[in-house]
Parts: C-alpha cells; structure tokens; sequence
C-alpha cells in the first residue's frame, strides 16, 4: 500500500478508510474498525480501465466521493463510495503523483512536469490554474487548508533540496507567496494539515521521521500616500494589520532606496487593518524622498512596497489656532503654531473688526526647524466685538499667512436701574413690574426677584436685552400675588462679564374683592337682531363691563358700559346673520382684579321666503348703558391718559456720552 485516506464527510461512508493498494492495482475499502468491505478499480478496460498503481487516494469532504491519481494511466479517477466509476481527469504530460480536493470540490493534481493543476468540477473539471513550480524540483503531494491556501511538497531529486510551497487561494495566485522547511526535510511524498490547530506535517522518509511545523504569523502592511508635503516636513501614511500578533512598526525614508533613516517606532496589537502615519521632520527643500512602511514581529519583517515625495521650498508652515485664550472685556491673547523650515522668519498677528484686519500685535523672529507655539497679547479692543486674526509670515522663500480665525471679546459688565424701577397694574393677584438694563453690547439677559420678604423667593423667566450700549426698558408681569401684602422686588441682570443686582423696591397689593359676573340668557332673538343680558356685582367697587359677541369663542366684538352697584346689564345686537350661532360672554373690571362669564350661545333664526337677507350685513351693537355716567378714569403711577384707556407711561433712554481716551 502507498496511500490512505479516510471519509470525513457527513454521508453514508464515513468513517470508513481507503488504502490505495498499488500492486494490486485496486483501492481496498475497511470499515472504521478494520472490517473490509470490499475493493475497487481493477476491472474494465478503456475509459473505465483498471488502475495501473494508484499513488494517492483522496476522499472529497464535501460528498464522499473517493479520488485516485492512477500514476499508471497518467490521470485522476472520481468514483463513487460504492466504487462506481465517475468521471476522470485527463491530459497529464507525465504521471499523476498526487492530489487533493479542497473545502469548493475544486480537484488538485500533482503533475510530474514539475507542477500542480488545479480544476473546476463547477466547470465540467476543467482546468482553472496551474501552480508553478520555480526550478529543476519535483512535487511530489499536496494539500490544501480550510482557507482556501494550497501546500506543495516540492523536491526530493537527487541534488534538489526539499522544501514547502505555499500558494495563496484565487485564481491569480500562481506562484508561492513562501515557503518553508528547507533544510529540515530530506524528501517527502506526504503532507497534511491539522485543520483545527494549524499544524503542518511532512513525512521525511530519509531521515525516518515525521517532521510538524506550527503556524507563524506576520503582519500585513501596505505604503499608502504623502500629504502635507512642505520644504522640511511631510505626512507619510501606511496600512497595518498586526494580525493580533504584537508588532513594532515604522517607515524607513531616505533619499534613495537604501533608505537610512525611520521615523519613530510604534507598537500596535490590534486584530484589524489600521491606518498609520508618521511625521518626517528635518527634509532638505526640493528633494526626492523614498519610504516604506515596515513591521516586525517575533516571527519576522514585513516590508510594504517604495514610495516616494517631493518636498517644496522651505516656506513658514503657520496653524492659526482657535479660540483664542484669555479673551476679556477689551483685551486677548492670540495663539499659533509656526514652522519657520529651519529658515529665519519673521511674524505677527494681524487682526481687526472686519477681514481686513488694520492692526499687527508686532513682528518676531525665529529659525527653528520644528513646530513651535506662537502667542501675542493685543489690548484696547472694544467690549462685546467680533474681531477676526490670522498669523502673517515672510522669509526668504516667501510669504504665509494663516487661516482667518474670530474671537468676540466680553461685554462690559450689565448695569440694571440707572432709572428707578417702578410697579404698574398692582391689583389683588398681579402686579407688572419695569426697570432698565444696559447689556454693555453683550447678550445679557435679566429677571425680576420678587416675594413678601427682602430674601425673595420668586423669580420671573429669563427675558434678553437688546444688544447694544443703550439703557433697555424691562417689564414682566408677575402673577399669584396674595392681596394686600407688601412685596419686595430687584431686578437682576447677566452677561458673560458677570451679574448685576438693582436695588430692593416695594409695592403693595390692593385689598378688596373682584367683581362677580353670570352671563344670562339671549332674548327677542330674531333673524338679525337679539338682546343678551348678565348681571354684575361690582363688589362695592367701580366696575367697567363688557359683552364679548362672536361666531365662536374667539368672540371679536366689545360691547362696553360702566356700573358702581350690583344690578342687570342688557345689550341690544342688530345686524345679526340668520340662521347663525353666535356665542357671548359678560366680562367685569374694577381694580381689584378681573372675571369673565361663562361662554353662552343663541342661534338666529332664517327669514320667511319672501324677505331677502342683505348682501353683506354687518354686526352693529346697540349698547344699553345705565343712566349713570360712565366712570371716570383714574390711571395709577407708570400709566397716564390716552382716550379713554391708560397706556403705559415709556421713558426716553439717555444714552451715556463716551470720554474720549487722554
């Protein structure tokens, strides 16, 4: 016997062990625990014929099917685990030594014209690559892995060293990628793979043993591009997978391929491809420069393939760098980098309100040939301003400026009440409070404080200011106020400079009771015309009232009159709509607060047939006052008269006058 393998598919045969008989020119079959259960492959002639010392067997894991290399006949023969011929593989120059079939089907034969073939049963077993086998040497086995890689066992001849090839899976994988053993193993004509630790076994019949080797791995690295190419500096990237495996790793560069300098190493154990870059610093301007990525690990190098850059003249590489630091209310501190190139260089800080700048923060020099943090403090700038800055260089070679950046400085600190603070609308329940605020040009927002004690308690919502130098008027009405009890309020205000507080003021709510309103009923409703009623109790107060009318709640027609005792109000509507609903409410005001009615409704009835409706009629209220006259009004402090409302009293802002600077 010269071959033997054993079913490791999931079908009816496995287990079961095969053993290429060659003198008897047959395959013998045993069952798992040696009982034979028959042979194969001696009858027949033709196509069909007999073996003629079969060299290797192979049982194909994804079907069961048994594979012979039939040395004699100068092929590869498929037959079924029963021993049916199948099909055969033909054309070989010389004798089939060997062969295998990997995880696809796909069929490999060793070739005795010093390769190995590969073929397709997806495609009729026809031929898909061909191995090369570099030299004089002689492959005598193969095998391939769960991956797809194919291993050769190459040599043995007398004179020819014995060493392992390894091919990588794809079509266009034809040479081997490395090898292996050499040295090691004096001939073999089997190889195998454990598919669960990796390791590989070579039979070495020279020298009697077995040798196995352990899987080794090295990183994968691949050059990628330059970018930021300046006179002395560039940015050189690469690609890196360490396999898991920890690596050192670095870019040599110089201005040939021998290279002779690399950047600084760093180490990665990461299980995935990265992207990696290094610096060059110290270039010659205008120079050609080669460079690689290369890894190392405890198993070896690898080396990516040459690049190459150009640098440039040795210009000042400038980083305007934002925000700035120490930004105040007229001052700041400007940052950057500069890379003067190695080269004397001279710069500033140009700056301004607009892009135009206008001022320079006064020029520097330097010649250092690394990147170094620039700084300058600039002062008198105005509060609350957008100001824009960039970094101006020049040497030599030319000039550079940076990217524009901006800063705002702060704002002056707010200041609140430059006129006193005063309470309007002061009633039972609410009170609106007013002061002023100037924001100093910066956004500032402010609030009212408020409560029955100097310590507060309450507070109104945020409300912002204008931006600008202007005294800003501030009101806000505060609600839930408990009637006559003295409140203390402050207005207080902030912007990014900090927070000013005005000073404690007092009001007092009135003590009394609101009017009570009930909305009654419609009446003498006709197609244009209706009359509402209500009654009031002004509370021993006088009172203003209201019809509030409309189609829906929203009303939009005010109907007024004016009582100072309790009694029935009553208002006649013309120019009604028929066939409409209308909806109408009783409103009541005294200073002791306001109340509203409930939402009553009355629908108008349609005209007889012969009576036309009016094109376009409108709503006319027909008020009923009572005898007496209307109230007189009497407007409380903050509010004077404008017809007959109080309007709220506005105060002219003065603006500050700004000292020139001696």
């Amino acid at each position: 016997p010269v071959g033997v393998a054993v079913d490791n598919s999931t079908d009816g045969s496995t287990g079961d062990v095969y053993v290429a008989d060659s003198g008897n020119r047959r395959i013998e079959k045993f069952s798992s625990s040696g009982v034979p259960l028959g042979s194969f492959g001696t009858s027949g002639g033709g196509e069909i014929g007999g073996l003629k010392g079969g060299n290797s067997v192979f049982v194909d894991p994804s079907g069961g099917n048994v594979w012979v290399a039939d040395a004699g006949n100068i092929r590869a023969v498929e037959y079924e685990p029963s021993g049916n011929y199948i099909a055969q593989i033909t054309g070989f120059s010389e004798n089939a030594f060997g062969l295998t079939v990997d995880s696809i089907g796909d069929v490999y034969v060793v070739n005795g014209a010093h390769r190995v073939e590969e073929f397709g049963p997806a495609l009729g077993l026809a031929p898909i690559r061909v191995l090369e086998n570099p030299g004089p040497n002689h492959p005598r086995a193969v095998v391939t892995n769960p991956v797809g890689e194919v291993f050769v066992g190459n040599g043995g001849a007398e004179g020819v060293p014995y060493q392992i090839l390894q091919f990588d899976s794809g079509v266009a994988a034809t040479t081997p990628t490395r090898t292996f053993g050499l040295e090691s193993i004096a001939g073999s004509t089997g190889i195998t793979i454990d598919s669960t630790s990796g390791t590989f076994f070579a039979v070495d019949g020279p020298n009697s043993d077995v040798e196995a080797f352990d899987l080794v791995t090295l990183a994968d690295v691949e050059t990628g591009p330059s970018s930021n190419v300046k006179g002395t500096t560039a940015t050189v990237e690469g690609t890196l997978d360490p396999e898991g495996v920890e690596t050192q790793y670095f870019f040599e560069y110089g201005t040939d391929e021998t290279y002779g300098l690399k950047s600084a190493e760093e180490t990665s154990s990461a299980a995935t491809s990265q992207s990696v870059t290094a610096s060059l610093t110290g270039l010659a301007p205008e120079t050609t420069y080669d460079y690689r990525l290369v890894a190392v690990n405890a198993n070896g190098t690898s080396r990516g393939l040459n690049a190459e850059f150009k640098t440039g003249p040795a210009v000042a590489e400038v980083v305007t760098l934002v925000p700035p630091a120490e930004v105040g209310i007229t001052t700041a501190r400007l940052n950057g980098q500069l890379n003067p190139e190695g080269t004397e260089t001279f710069y500033t800080f140009q700056y301004g309100e607009t892009r135009e700048y206008g001022a320079i923060s006064g020029f520097e020099a330097s010649s250092a040939n690394t990147l170094i943090q620039i700084t300058a403090l600039i002062t008198e700038l105005h509060p609350g301003t957008e100001y824009h800055y960039r970094i101006l260089t020049f040497n030599e070679h030319g000039e550079t400026v940076g990217e524009d950046k901006a800063f705002t400085t702060l704002p002056e600190v707010a200041t609140v009440d430059d006129q006193s603070p005063f309470a309007t609308g002061v009633s039972l329940h609410e009170a609106t409070l007013h002061g002023t605020v100037n924001p100093g040009n910066g956004v500032t927002t402010y609030h009212f404080d408020y409560g029955p004690t100097p310590a507060y308690g309450t507070s109104t919502p945020e409300a912002y200011t204008q931006l600008n130098y202007e005294d800003d008027s501030g009101e806000q009405l505060i609600t839930g106020l408990q009637p006559g009890t003295v409140y203390h309020y402050r207005l207080v205000a902030t912007n990014l400079s900090g927070t000013t507080t005005g000073p404690d003021e007092t009001f007092t709510t009135l003590d009394g009771t609101p009017p009570t309103v009930e909305t009654g009923a419609a009446t003498q409703i006709s197609p244009g015309s209706a009359t509402i009623t209500g009654v009031v109790d002004p509370a021993g107060e006088s009172a203003n009232y209201e019809f509030e009318v409309g189609t829906t709640e929203s009303y939009g027609t005010q109907l007024f009159g004016s009582i100072s005792s309790p009694e029935e109000v009553t208002v006649g509507l013309s120019g009604l709509l028929p066939e409409t609903v209308y909806h109408y409410r009783l409103v009541a005001s005294s200073a002791a607060g306001t109340v509203r009615g409930a939402d009553r409704t009355f629908t108008t009835p349609g005209y007889p047939a012969t009576i036309l409706q009016p094109a376009t009629p409108a709503l006319l209220p027909i008020p009923v006052f009572p005898k007496e006259g209307p109230i007189r009004l009497t407007c409380k402090k903050g509010f004077v008269k404008k017809g007959n409302k109080c309007v709220k009293k506005r105060h002219k802002p003065v603006r500050k006058k700004k000292h020139k600077k001696k």
